[in-house]
Parts: structure tokens; C-alpha cells; sequence
């Protein structure tokens, strides 16, 4: 169930949580400036490895006629986004491409004129992958980190020279290291194609690591001499001295290890130096240095795969679907707009798809707690139709439909065919059934004791209180309290206190 998210959350949690530690300074710079290499590098990763996969729908620029549909869960914005004209798909495939590959290194330069540019476009970029696609917390985790581009340093006379000068070399990567062209379509359309070849793309890949790799450096140890002197040596303070050594030490740990995995991109360098591979696998282990890369080989040319799971009183029927709470369906039922709420269970449901039963053990566990009614896992589902205890559900099965997004003059929102059987026929109590979840430790008579414990206790109150409520507005309740609690600790509290002072000194 570890997801990318989960990985870029934890990562980019040790390098907020140097900015926050200490008080604010002059050492905030190095800390910003490290969140602003974590960025350049979970970007181009993404970008990166969806044309060094090979995979054609890239490089054609169709990649998004499929993967609106065909991602684990789209939302209703999808829909529309699928019949968008292909050349506005194309388009918008072209400026992610750009987006996520071109523009990263730029992150490093401390322009602001460019930074605020670089900024609209990946806010831009995110907000429309947030509108389309449900993938948790990743987008707003990253428009967060976004933030750190607007934090610029200051510059001495001439950054407005500077600026048209880097604005130009952007150009020039633009048009010349990933070539383009307008083509014409079979029909007489216009059509975006890629002119570059897999071998050139290689060669830019290369020499954009190394862009990457020396600029992130180079910036970084200018940053650190600007700021030891303006906090440390003028004044010359101890506790700064101190304060700014374990910044510079953590951060330099930090943008040395986070290197590693983009380096492994270059095949002929990690080849060359087997040790990289050793470090990343030490740091990834940590969640210090992850790799990135979502959507490599887009899937769904044909459709999109989904798992039924129907239930029965009796062996000969009827047998009722159960409705899951965000992972199609019914194919009335519109797709939800749920980010930053993650249902696992249905992302997971749409990868065991493709996968047989056995190999997905939790499926298996999935449908045991259903057959017994088990509260906890019923309330995952959006319609359990065996709540009533005189009506059990004593039998299971699953099966394969195929589905596509409904066409534009049709009244529901999915289409699907019957594939193939998933799942047989399971009764309430199976042996093999029982053993097979037994064997992979899924079963267990033991009692934990965290489980059992206060802790677990009361996480289990909390979850009945909040299992009646949709898991989307929960999620957003809890945001919108943090915010607010955030926002008065910050601004209202300070406001008040030195009202308070101001009229005890009267």
C-alpha cells in the first residue's frame, strides 16, 4: 500500500523540518533553496522517465487520449477532459512534457522574474492533474514545495540582464533540445509531433543531469558563503554559528544523497559506478532520496479493467453487487472528486485487476470480511447490500468488465462488457479459503497489544464516530481545522498579545 505519495511525504518532510526547527534567519535561505532542489528533482524524474520508458503514447503525444480514463481514479473532470479535442489533448501532453522535463533545471536560478514564471507554470500544471485525478496528497504536497520558488534571494545590480539572458537559454532548450513540430492528420487535422529521437533524448538526458547535478552545487555553495557571512560573521554570534553549521551539514547530506536517483536515469554512469546504486538503495530505504516516475507505460488503450464483487444468500441466486466507494461501478455513478482523501482500497482494487486473485492476498482478505460482515471493512464500501443479519452474505464471487468512458450523446458516464471470471464461487467459512489467509499471516489468533491498547482503543472510536460521514469531507473538515488553528496561532494570537502589551505599558 506505499505509494509514491507516501514517499515524497516523508521526504520532503525532513527537509520542511529544517526551515522549521529554529527560529527565522538568514540560514532559511539554505533550508528554502534545498526544498527548491527536492523540487527540480521530483519533477524531471516524472518527466524523465515517461520518454525514457519508451513507451509510444509519449512520444506520439496521445498518452493522454488513454489516461484519462484509465488511471486508477479519474474524476468528473475527466470525463470532460477525455472528449476534449485531440489536438487540445496533444497540446496539453506537450506542455507537461516541457513542463516536467525542460523547465526544472531553472528552479535553481534565484531570478525572480523567471522563478514567478517557472511557478505559474507547475501551478498551472498541478492544478489541472489535481482537477482530472484523484491521487491523494502528491499535488498538494507539491504545490506546497512550490512555494519555495517564490522565495528568491537577493541579487546585485544587472539580475534584470541576467533575467533576459536566462529567459532566452530557456527558449532556446525549448524549441532546440526537444524539438517539435505541427503535422497534419490523415483527415487534414492539425497534429503536435515529437521530432526527437530516443538515442538524442538519451544524450539530453545525460547532459541535463549534469546541468543539474553542478548547478544544484554551484547555487548551493554560493547560497551557503552569502549567508555565513551576513549571519554569522556580521554580526559573529555563537548560537548563529552553530544554528547555521547544522543547517549547512544536514542540507549539504541532503543535496548530495538526493542526487543519487537522478542520477541512475543515465544508464551508461550507473553502470559506470556501481556504488551509485548501492547509496540510493541506503537512502531509499530511509525515504531520503526517493525515485519518481508515474504513468511510464500508459495502459487502457482498449479500456480500463475493473473487479466486481458480488454477493448471495443462497448458491442460485440473486446475486448483488457491491458498490465501492470511489473506483467505478454502476455506470450511472458519476466519478468523485475526492484529492487529498486516498481510498486505498479502491487504488488498490484497480491494480489487483491485473493481477489474478492469488496474487493479491488482500483481495482475498477483502472478500472473507465481507462474507462475515465485518463492520470496519463494510464501511470501506459505499453499498453493502447484506446488512441485514437474517440475509447474510454467504457467498461471493468477482468478475472482469472492461470499461470506457461513455460517449458524449450518451446519458451515463461509463460503458462496460463482460470479460472474464476473477474470482469463483466462495462460500462463508472456505477451508482453503481460511488456510490461504492463514499461510500469508493475514489471519492470526494472537490479540495485538497496540490494537488492544488506549492507543488502539481510541483510534477505534474515532472511527466509528467518523464511519457514517463520507471520507472526503471528513479529510477536509480535518484541513480546513488545521488551517484555522494555524492562521490564529500566527497571525490572531501575535495581533492580540501586542495589543495587550500596548495597553499595559499605557
Amino acid at each position: 500500500m506505499y505509494s509514491q505519495w507516501d514517499a515524497l511525504l516523508l521526504e520532503s518532510t525532513v527537509y520542511v523540518a529544517i526551515l522549521a526547527w529554529f527560529e527565522d534567519g538568514p540560514d532559511d535561505t539554505i533550508a528554502m533553496y534545498n526544498i527548491v532542489v527536492l523540487l527540480v528533482r521530483v519533477t524531471f524524474m516524472n518527466g524523465a522517465t515517461k520518454l525514457l520508458s519508451k513507451c509510444p503514447t509519449w512520444w506520439d503525444l496521445s498518452a493522454l487520449d488513454y489516461h484519462f480514463e484509465s488511471q486508477p481514479l479519474p474524476t468528473y473532470f475527466a470525463w470532460h477532459a477525455h472528449h476534449l479535442p485531440p489536438f487540445v489533448r496533444q497540446l496539453t501532453t506537450l506542455f507537461m512534457e516541457y513542463s516536467e522535463i525542460i523547465l526544472p533545471p531553472f528552479f535553481l536560478i534565484p531570478i525572480s522574474e523567471l522563478r514567478y514564471f517557472l511557478f505559474f507554470c507547475q501551478v498551472l500544471l498541478m492544478t489541472l492533474t489535481v482537477l482530472t485525478g484523484n491521487f491523494g496528497g502528491f499535488n498538494y504536497n507539491m504545490l506546497v514545495l512550490l512555494v519555495s520558488l517564490l522565495e528568491t534571494p537577493r541579487l546585485p545590480v544587472g539580475a534584470s540582464f541576467i533575467s533576459a539572458i536566462l529567459f532566452g537559454k530557456l527558449g532556446y532548450d525549448i524549441f532546440y533540445r526537444l524539438p517539435w513540430r505541427i503535422g497534419k492528420t490523415e483527415a487534414n487535422g492539425i497534429k503536435l509531433e515529437l521530432t526527437a529521437t530516443f538515442e538524442s533524448f538519451q544524450i539530453f538526458v545525460a547532459y541535463y543531469i549534469d546541468v543539474i547535478v553542478m548547478s544544484s552545487v554551484g547555487v548551493f555553495l554560493i547560497i551557503i558563503g552569502y549567508t555565513f557571512l551576513e549571519g554569522v560573521v556580521f554580526p559573529p554570534k555563537l548560537r548563529k554559528f552553530l544554528h547555521t553549521a547544522f543547517v549547512i551539514l544536514t542540507s549539504s547530506l541532503l543535496i548530495c544523497v538526493g542526487m543519487i536517483p537522478i542520477m541512475r536515469l543515465d544508464e551508461q554512469l550507473a553502470q559506470e559506478a556501481p556504488m551509485i546504486k548501492q547509496i540510493s538503495n541506503v537512502a531509499n530505504s530511509w525515504s531520503l532520496a526517493n525515485s519518481y516516475g508515474s504513468f511510464r507505460q500508459m495502459s487502457g488503450k482498449f479500456g480500463r479493467p475493473e473487479i466486481i464483487v458480488e454477493g448471495s444468500t443462497f448458491i442460485e441466486g440473486p446475486w448483488k453487487e457491491i458498490e465501492f466507494y470511489a473506483k467505478p461501478g454502476s455506470v450511472s455513478r458519476a466519478p468523485k472528486f475526492l484529492a487529498p482523501h486516498h481510498p486505498r482500497l479502491d487504488w488498490l482494487m484497480h491494480y489487483a485487476a491485473e493481477l489474478t486473485y492469488q496474487q493479491n492476498p488482500f483481495f482475498l482478505s477483502l472478500v472473507h470480511h465481507l462474507m462475515q460482515n465485518t463492520t470496519e471493512v463494510v464501511n470501506l464500501v459505499s453499498h453493502y447490500p447484506f446488512k441485514n443479519r437474517s440475509e447474510p452474505m454467504n457467498f461471493v464471487r468477482a468478475n472482469i468488465y472492461m470499461y470506457r468512458f461513455s460517449k458524449v450523446e450518451e446519458k451515463d458516464w461509463w460503458s462496460r462488457q463482460f470479460q472474464e471470471e476473477y474470482l469463483p464461487v466462495f462460500n462463508r467459512g472456505n477451508d482453503a479459503l481460511l488456510s490461504h489467509l492463514r499461510e500469508h499471516k493475514i489471519l492470526s489468533n494472537k490479540k495485538s497489544a497496540l490494537v488492544n491498547g488506549p492507543l488502539g482503543k481510541a483510534l477505534k472510536q474515532g472511527h466509528r464516530m467518523t464511519s457514517k460521514m463520507d471520507h472526503f469531507t471528513v479529510v477536509f473538515a480535518f484541513l480546513v481545522i488545521f488551517i484555522v488553528y494555524k492562521y490564529h496561532v500566527n497571525y490572531v494570537d501575535p495581533f492580540n498579545a501586542h495589543g495587550n502589551q500596548n495597553n499595559h505599558n499605557h
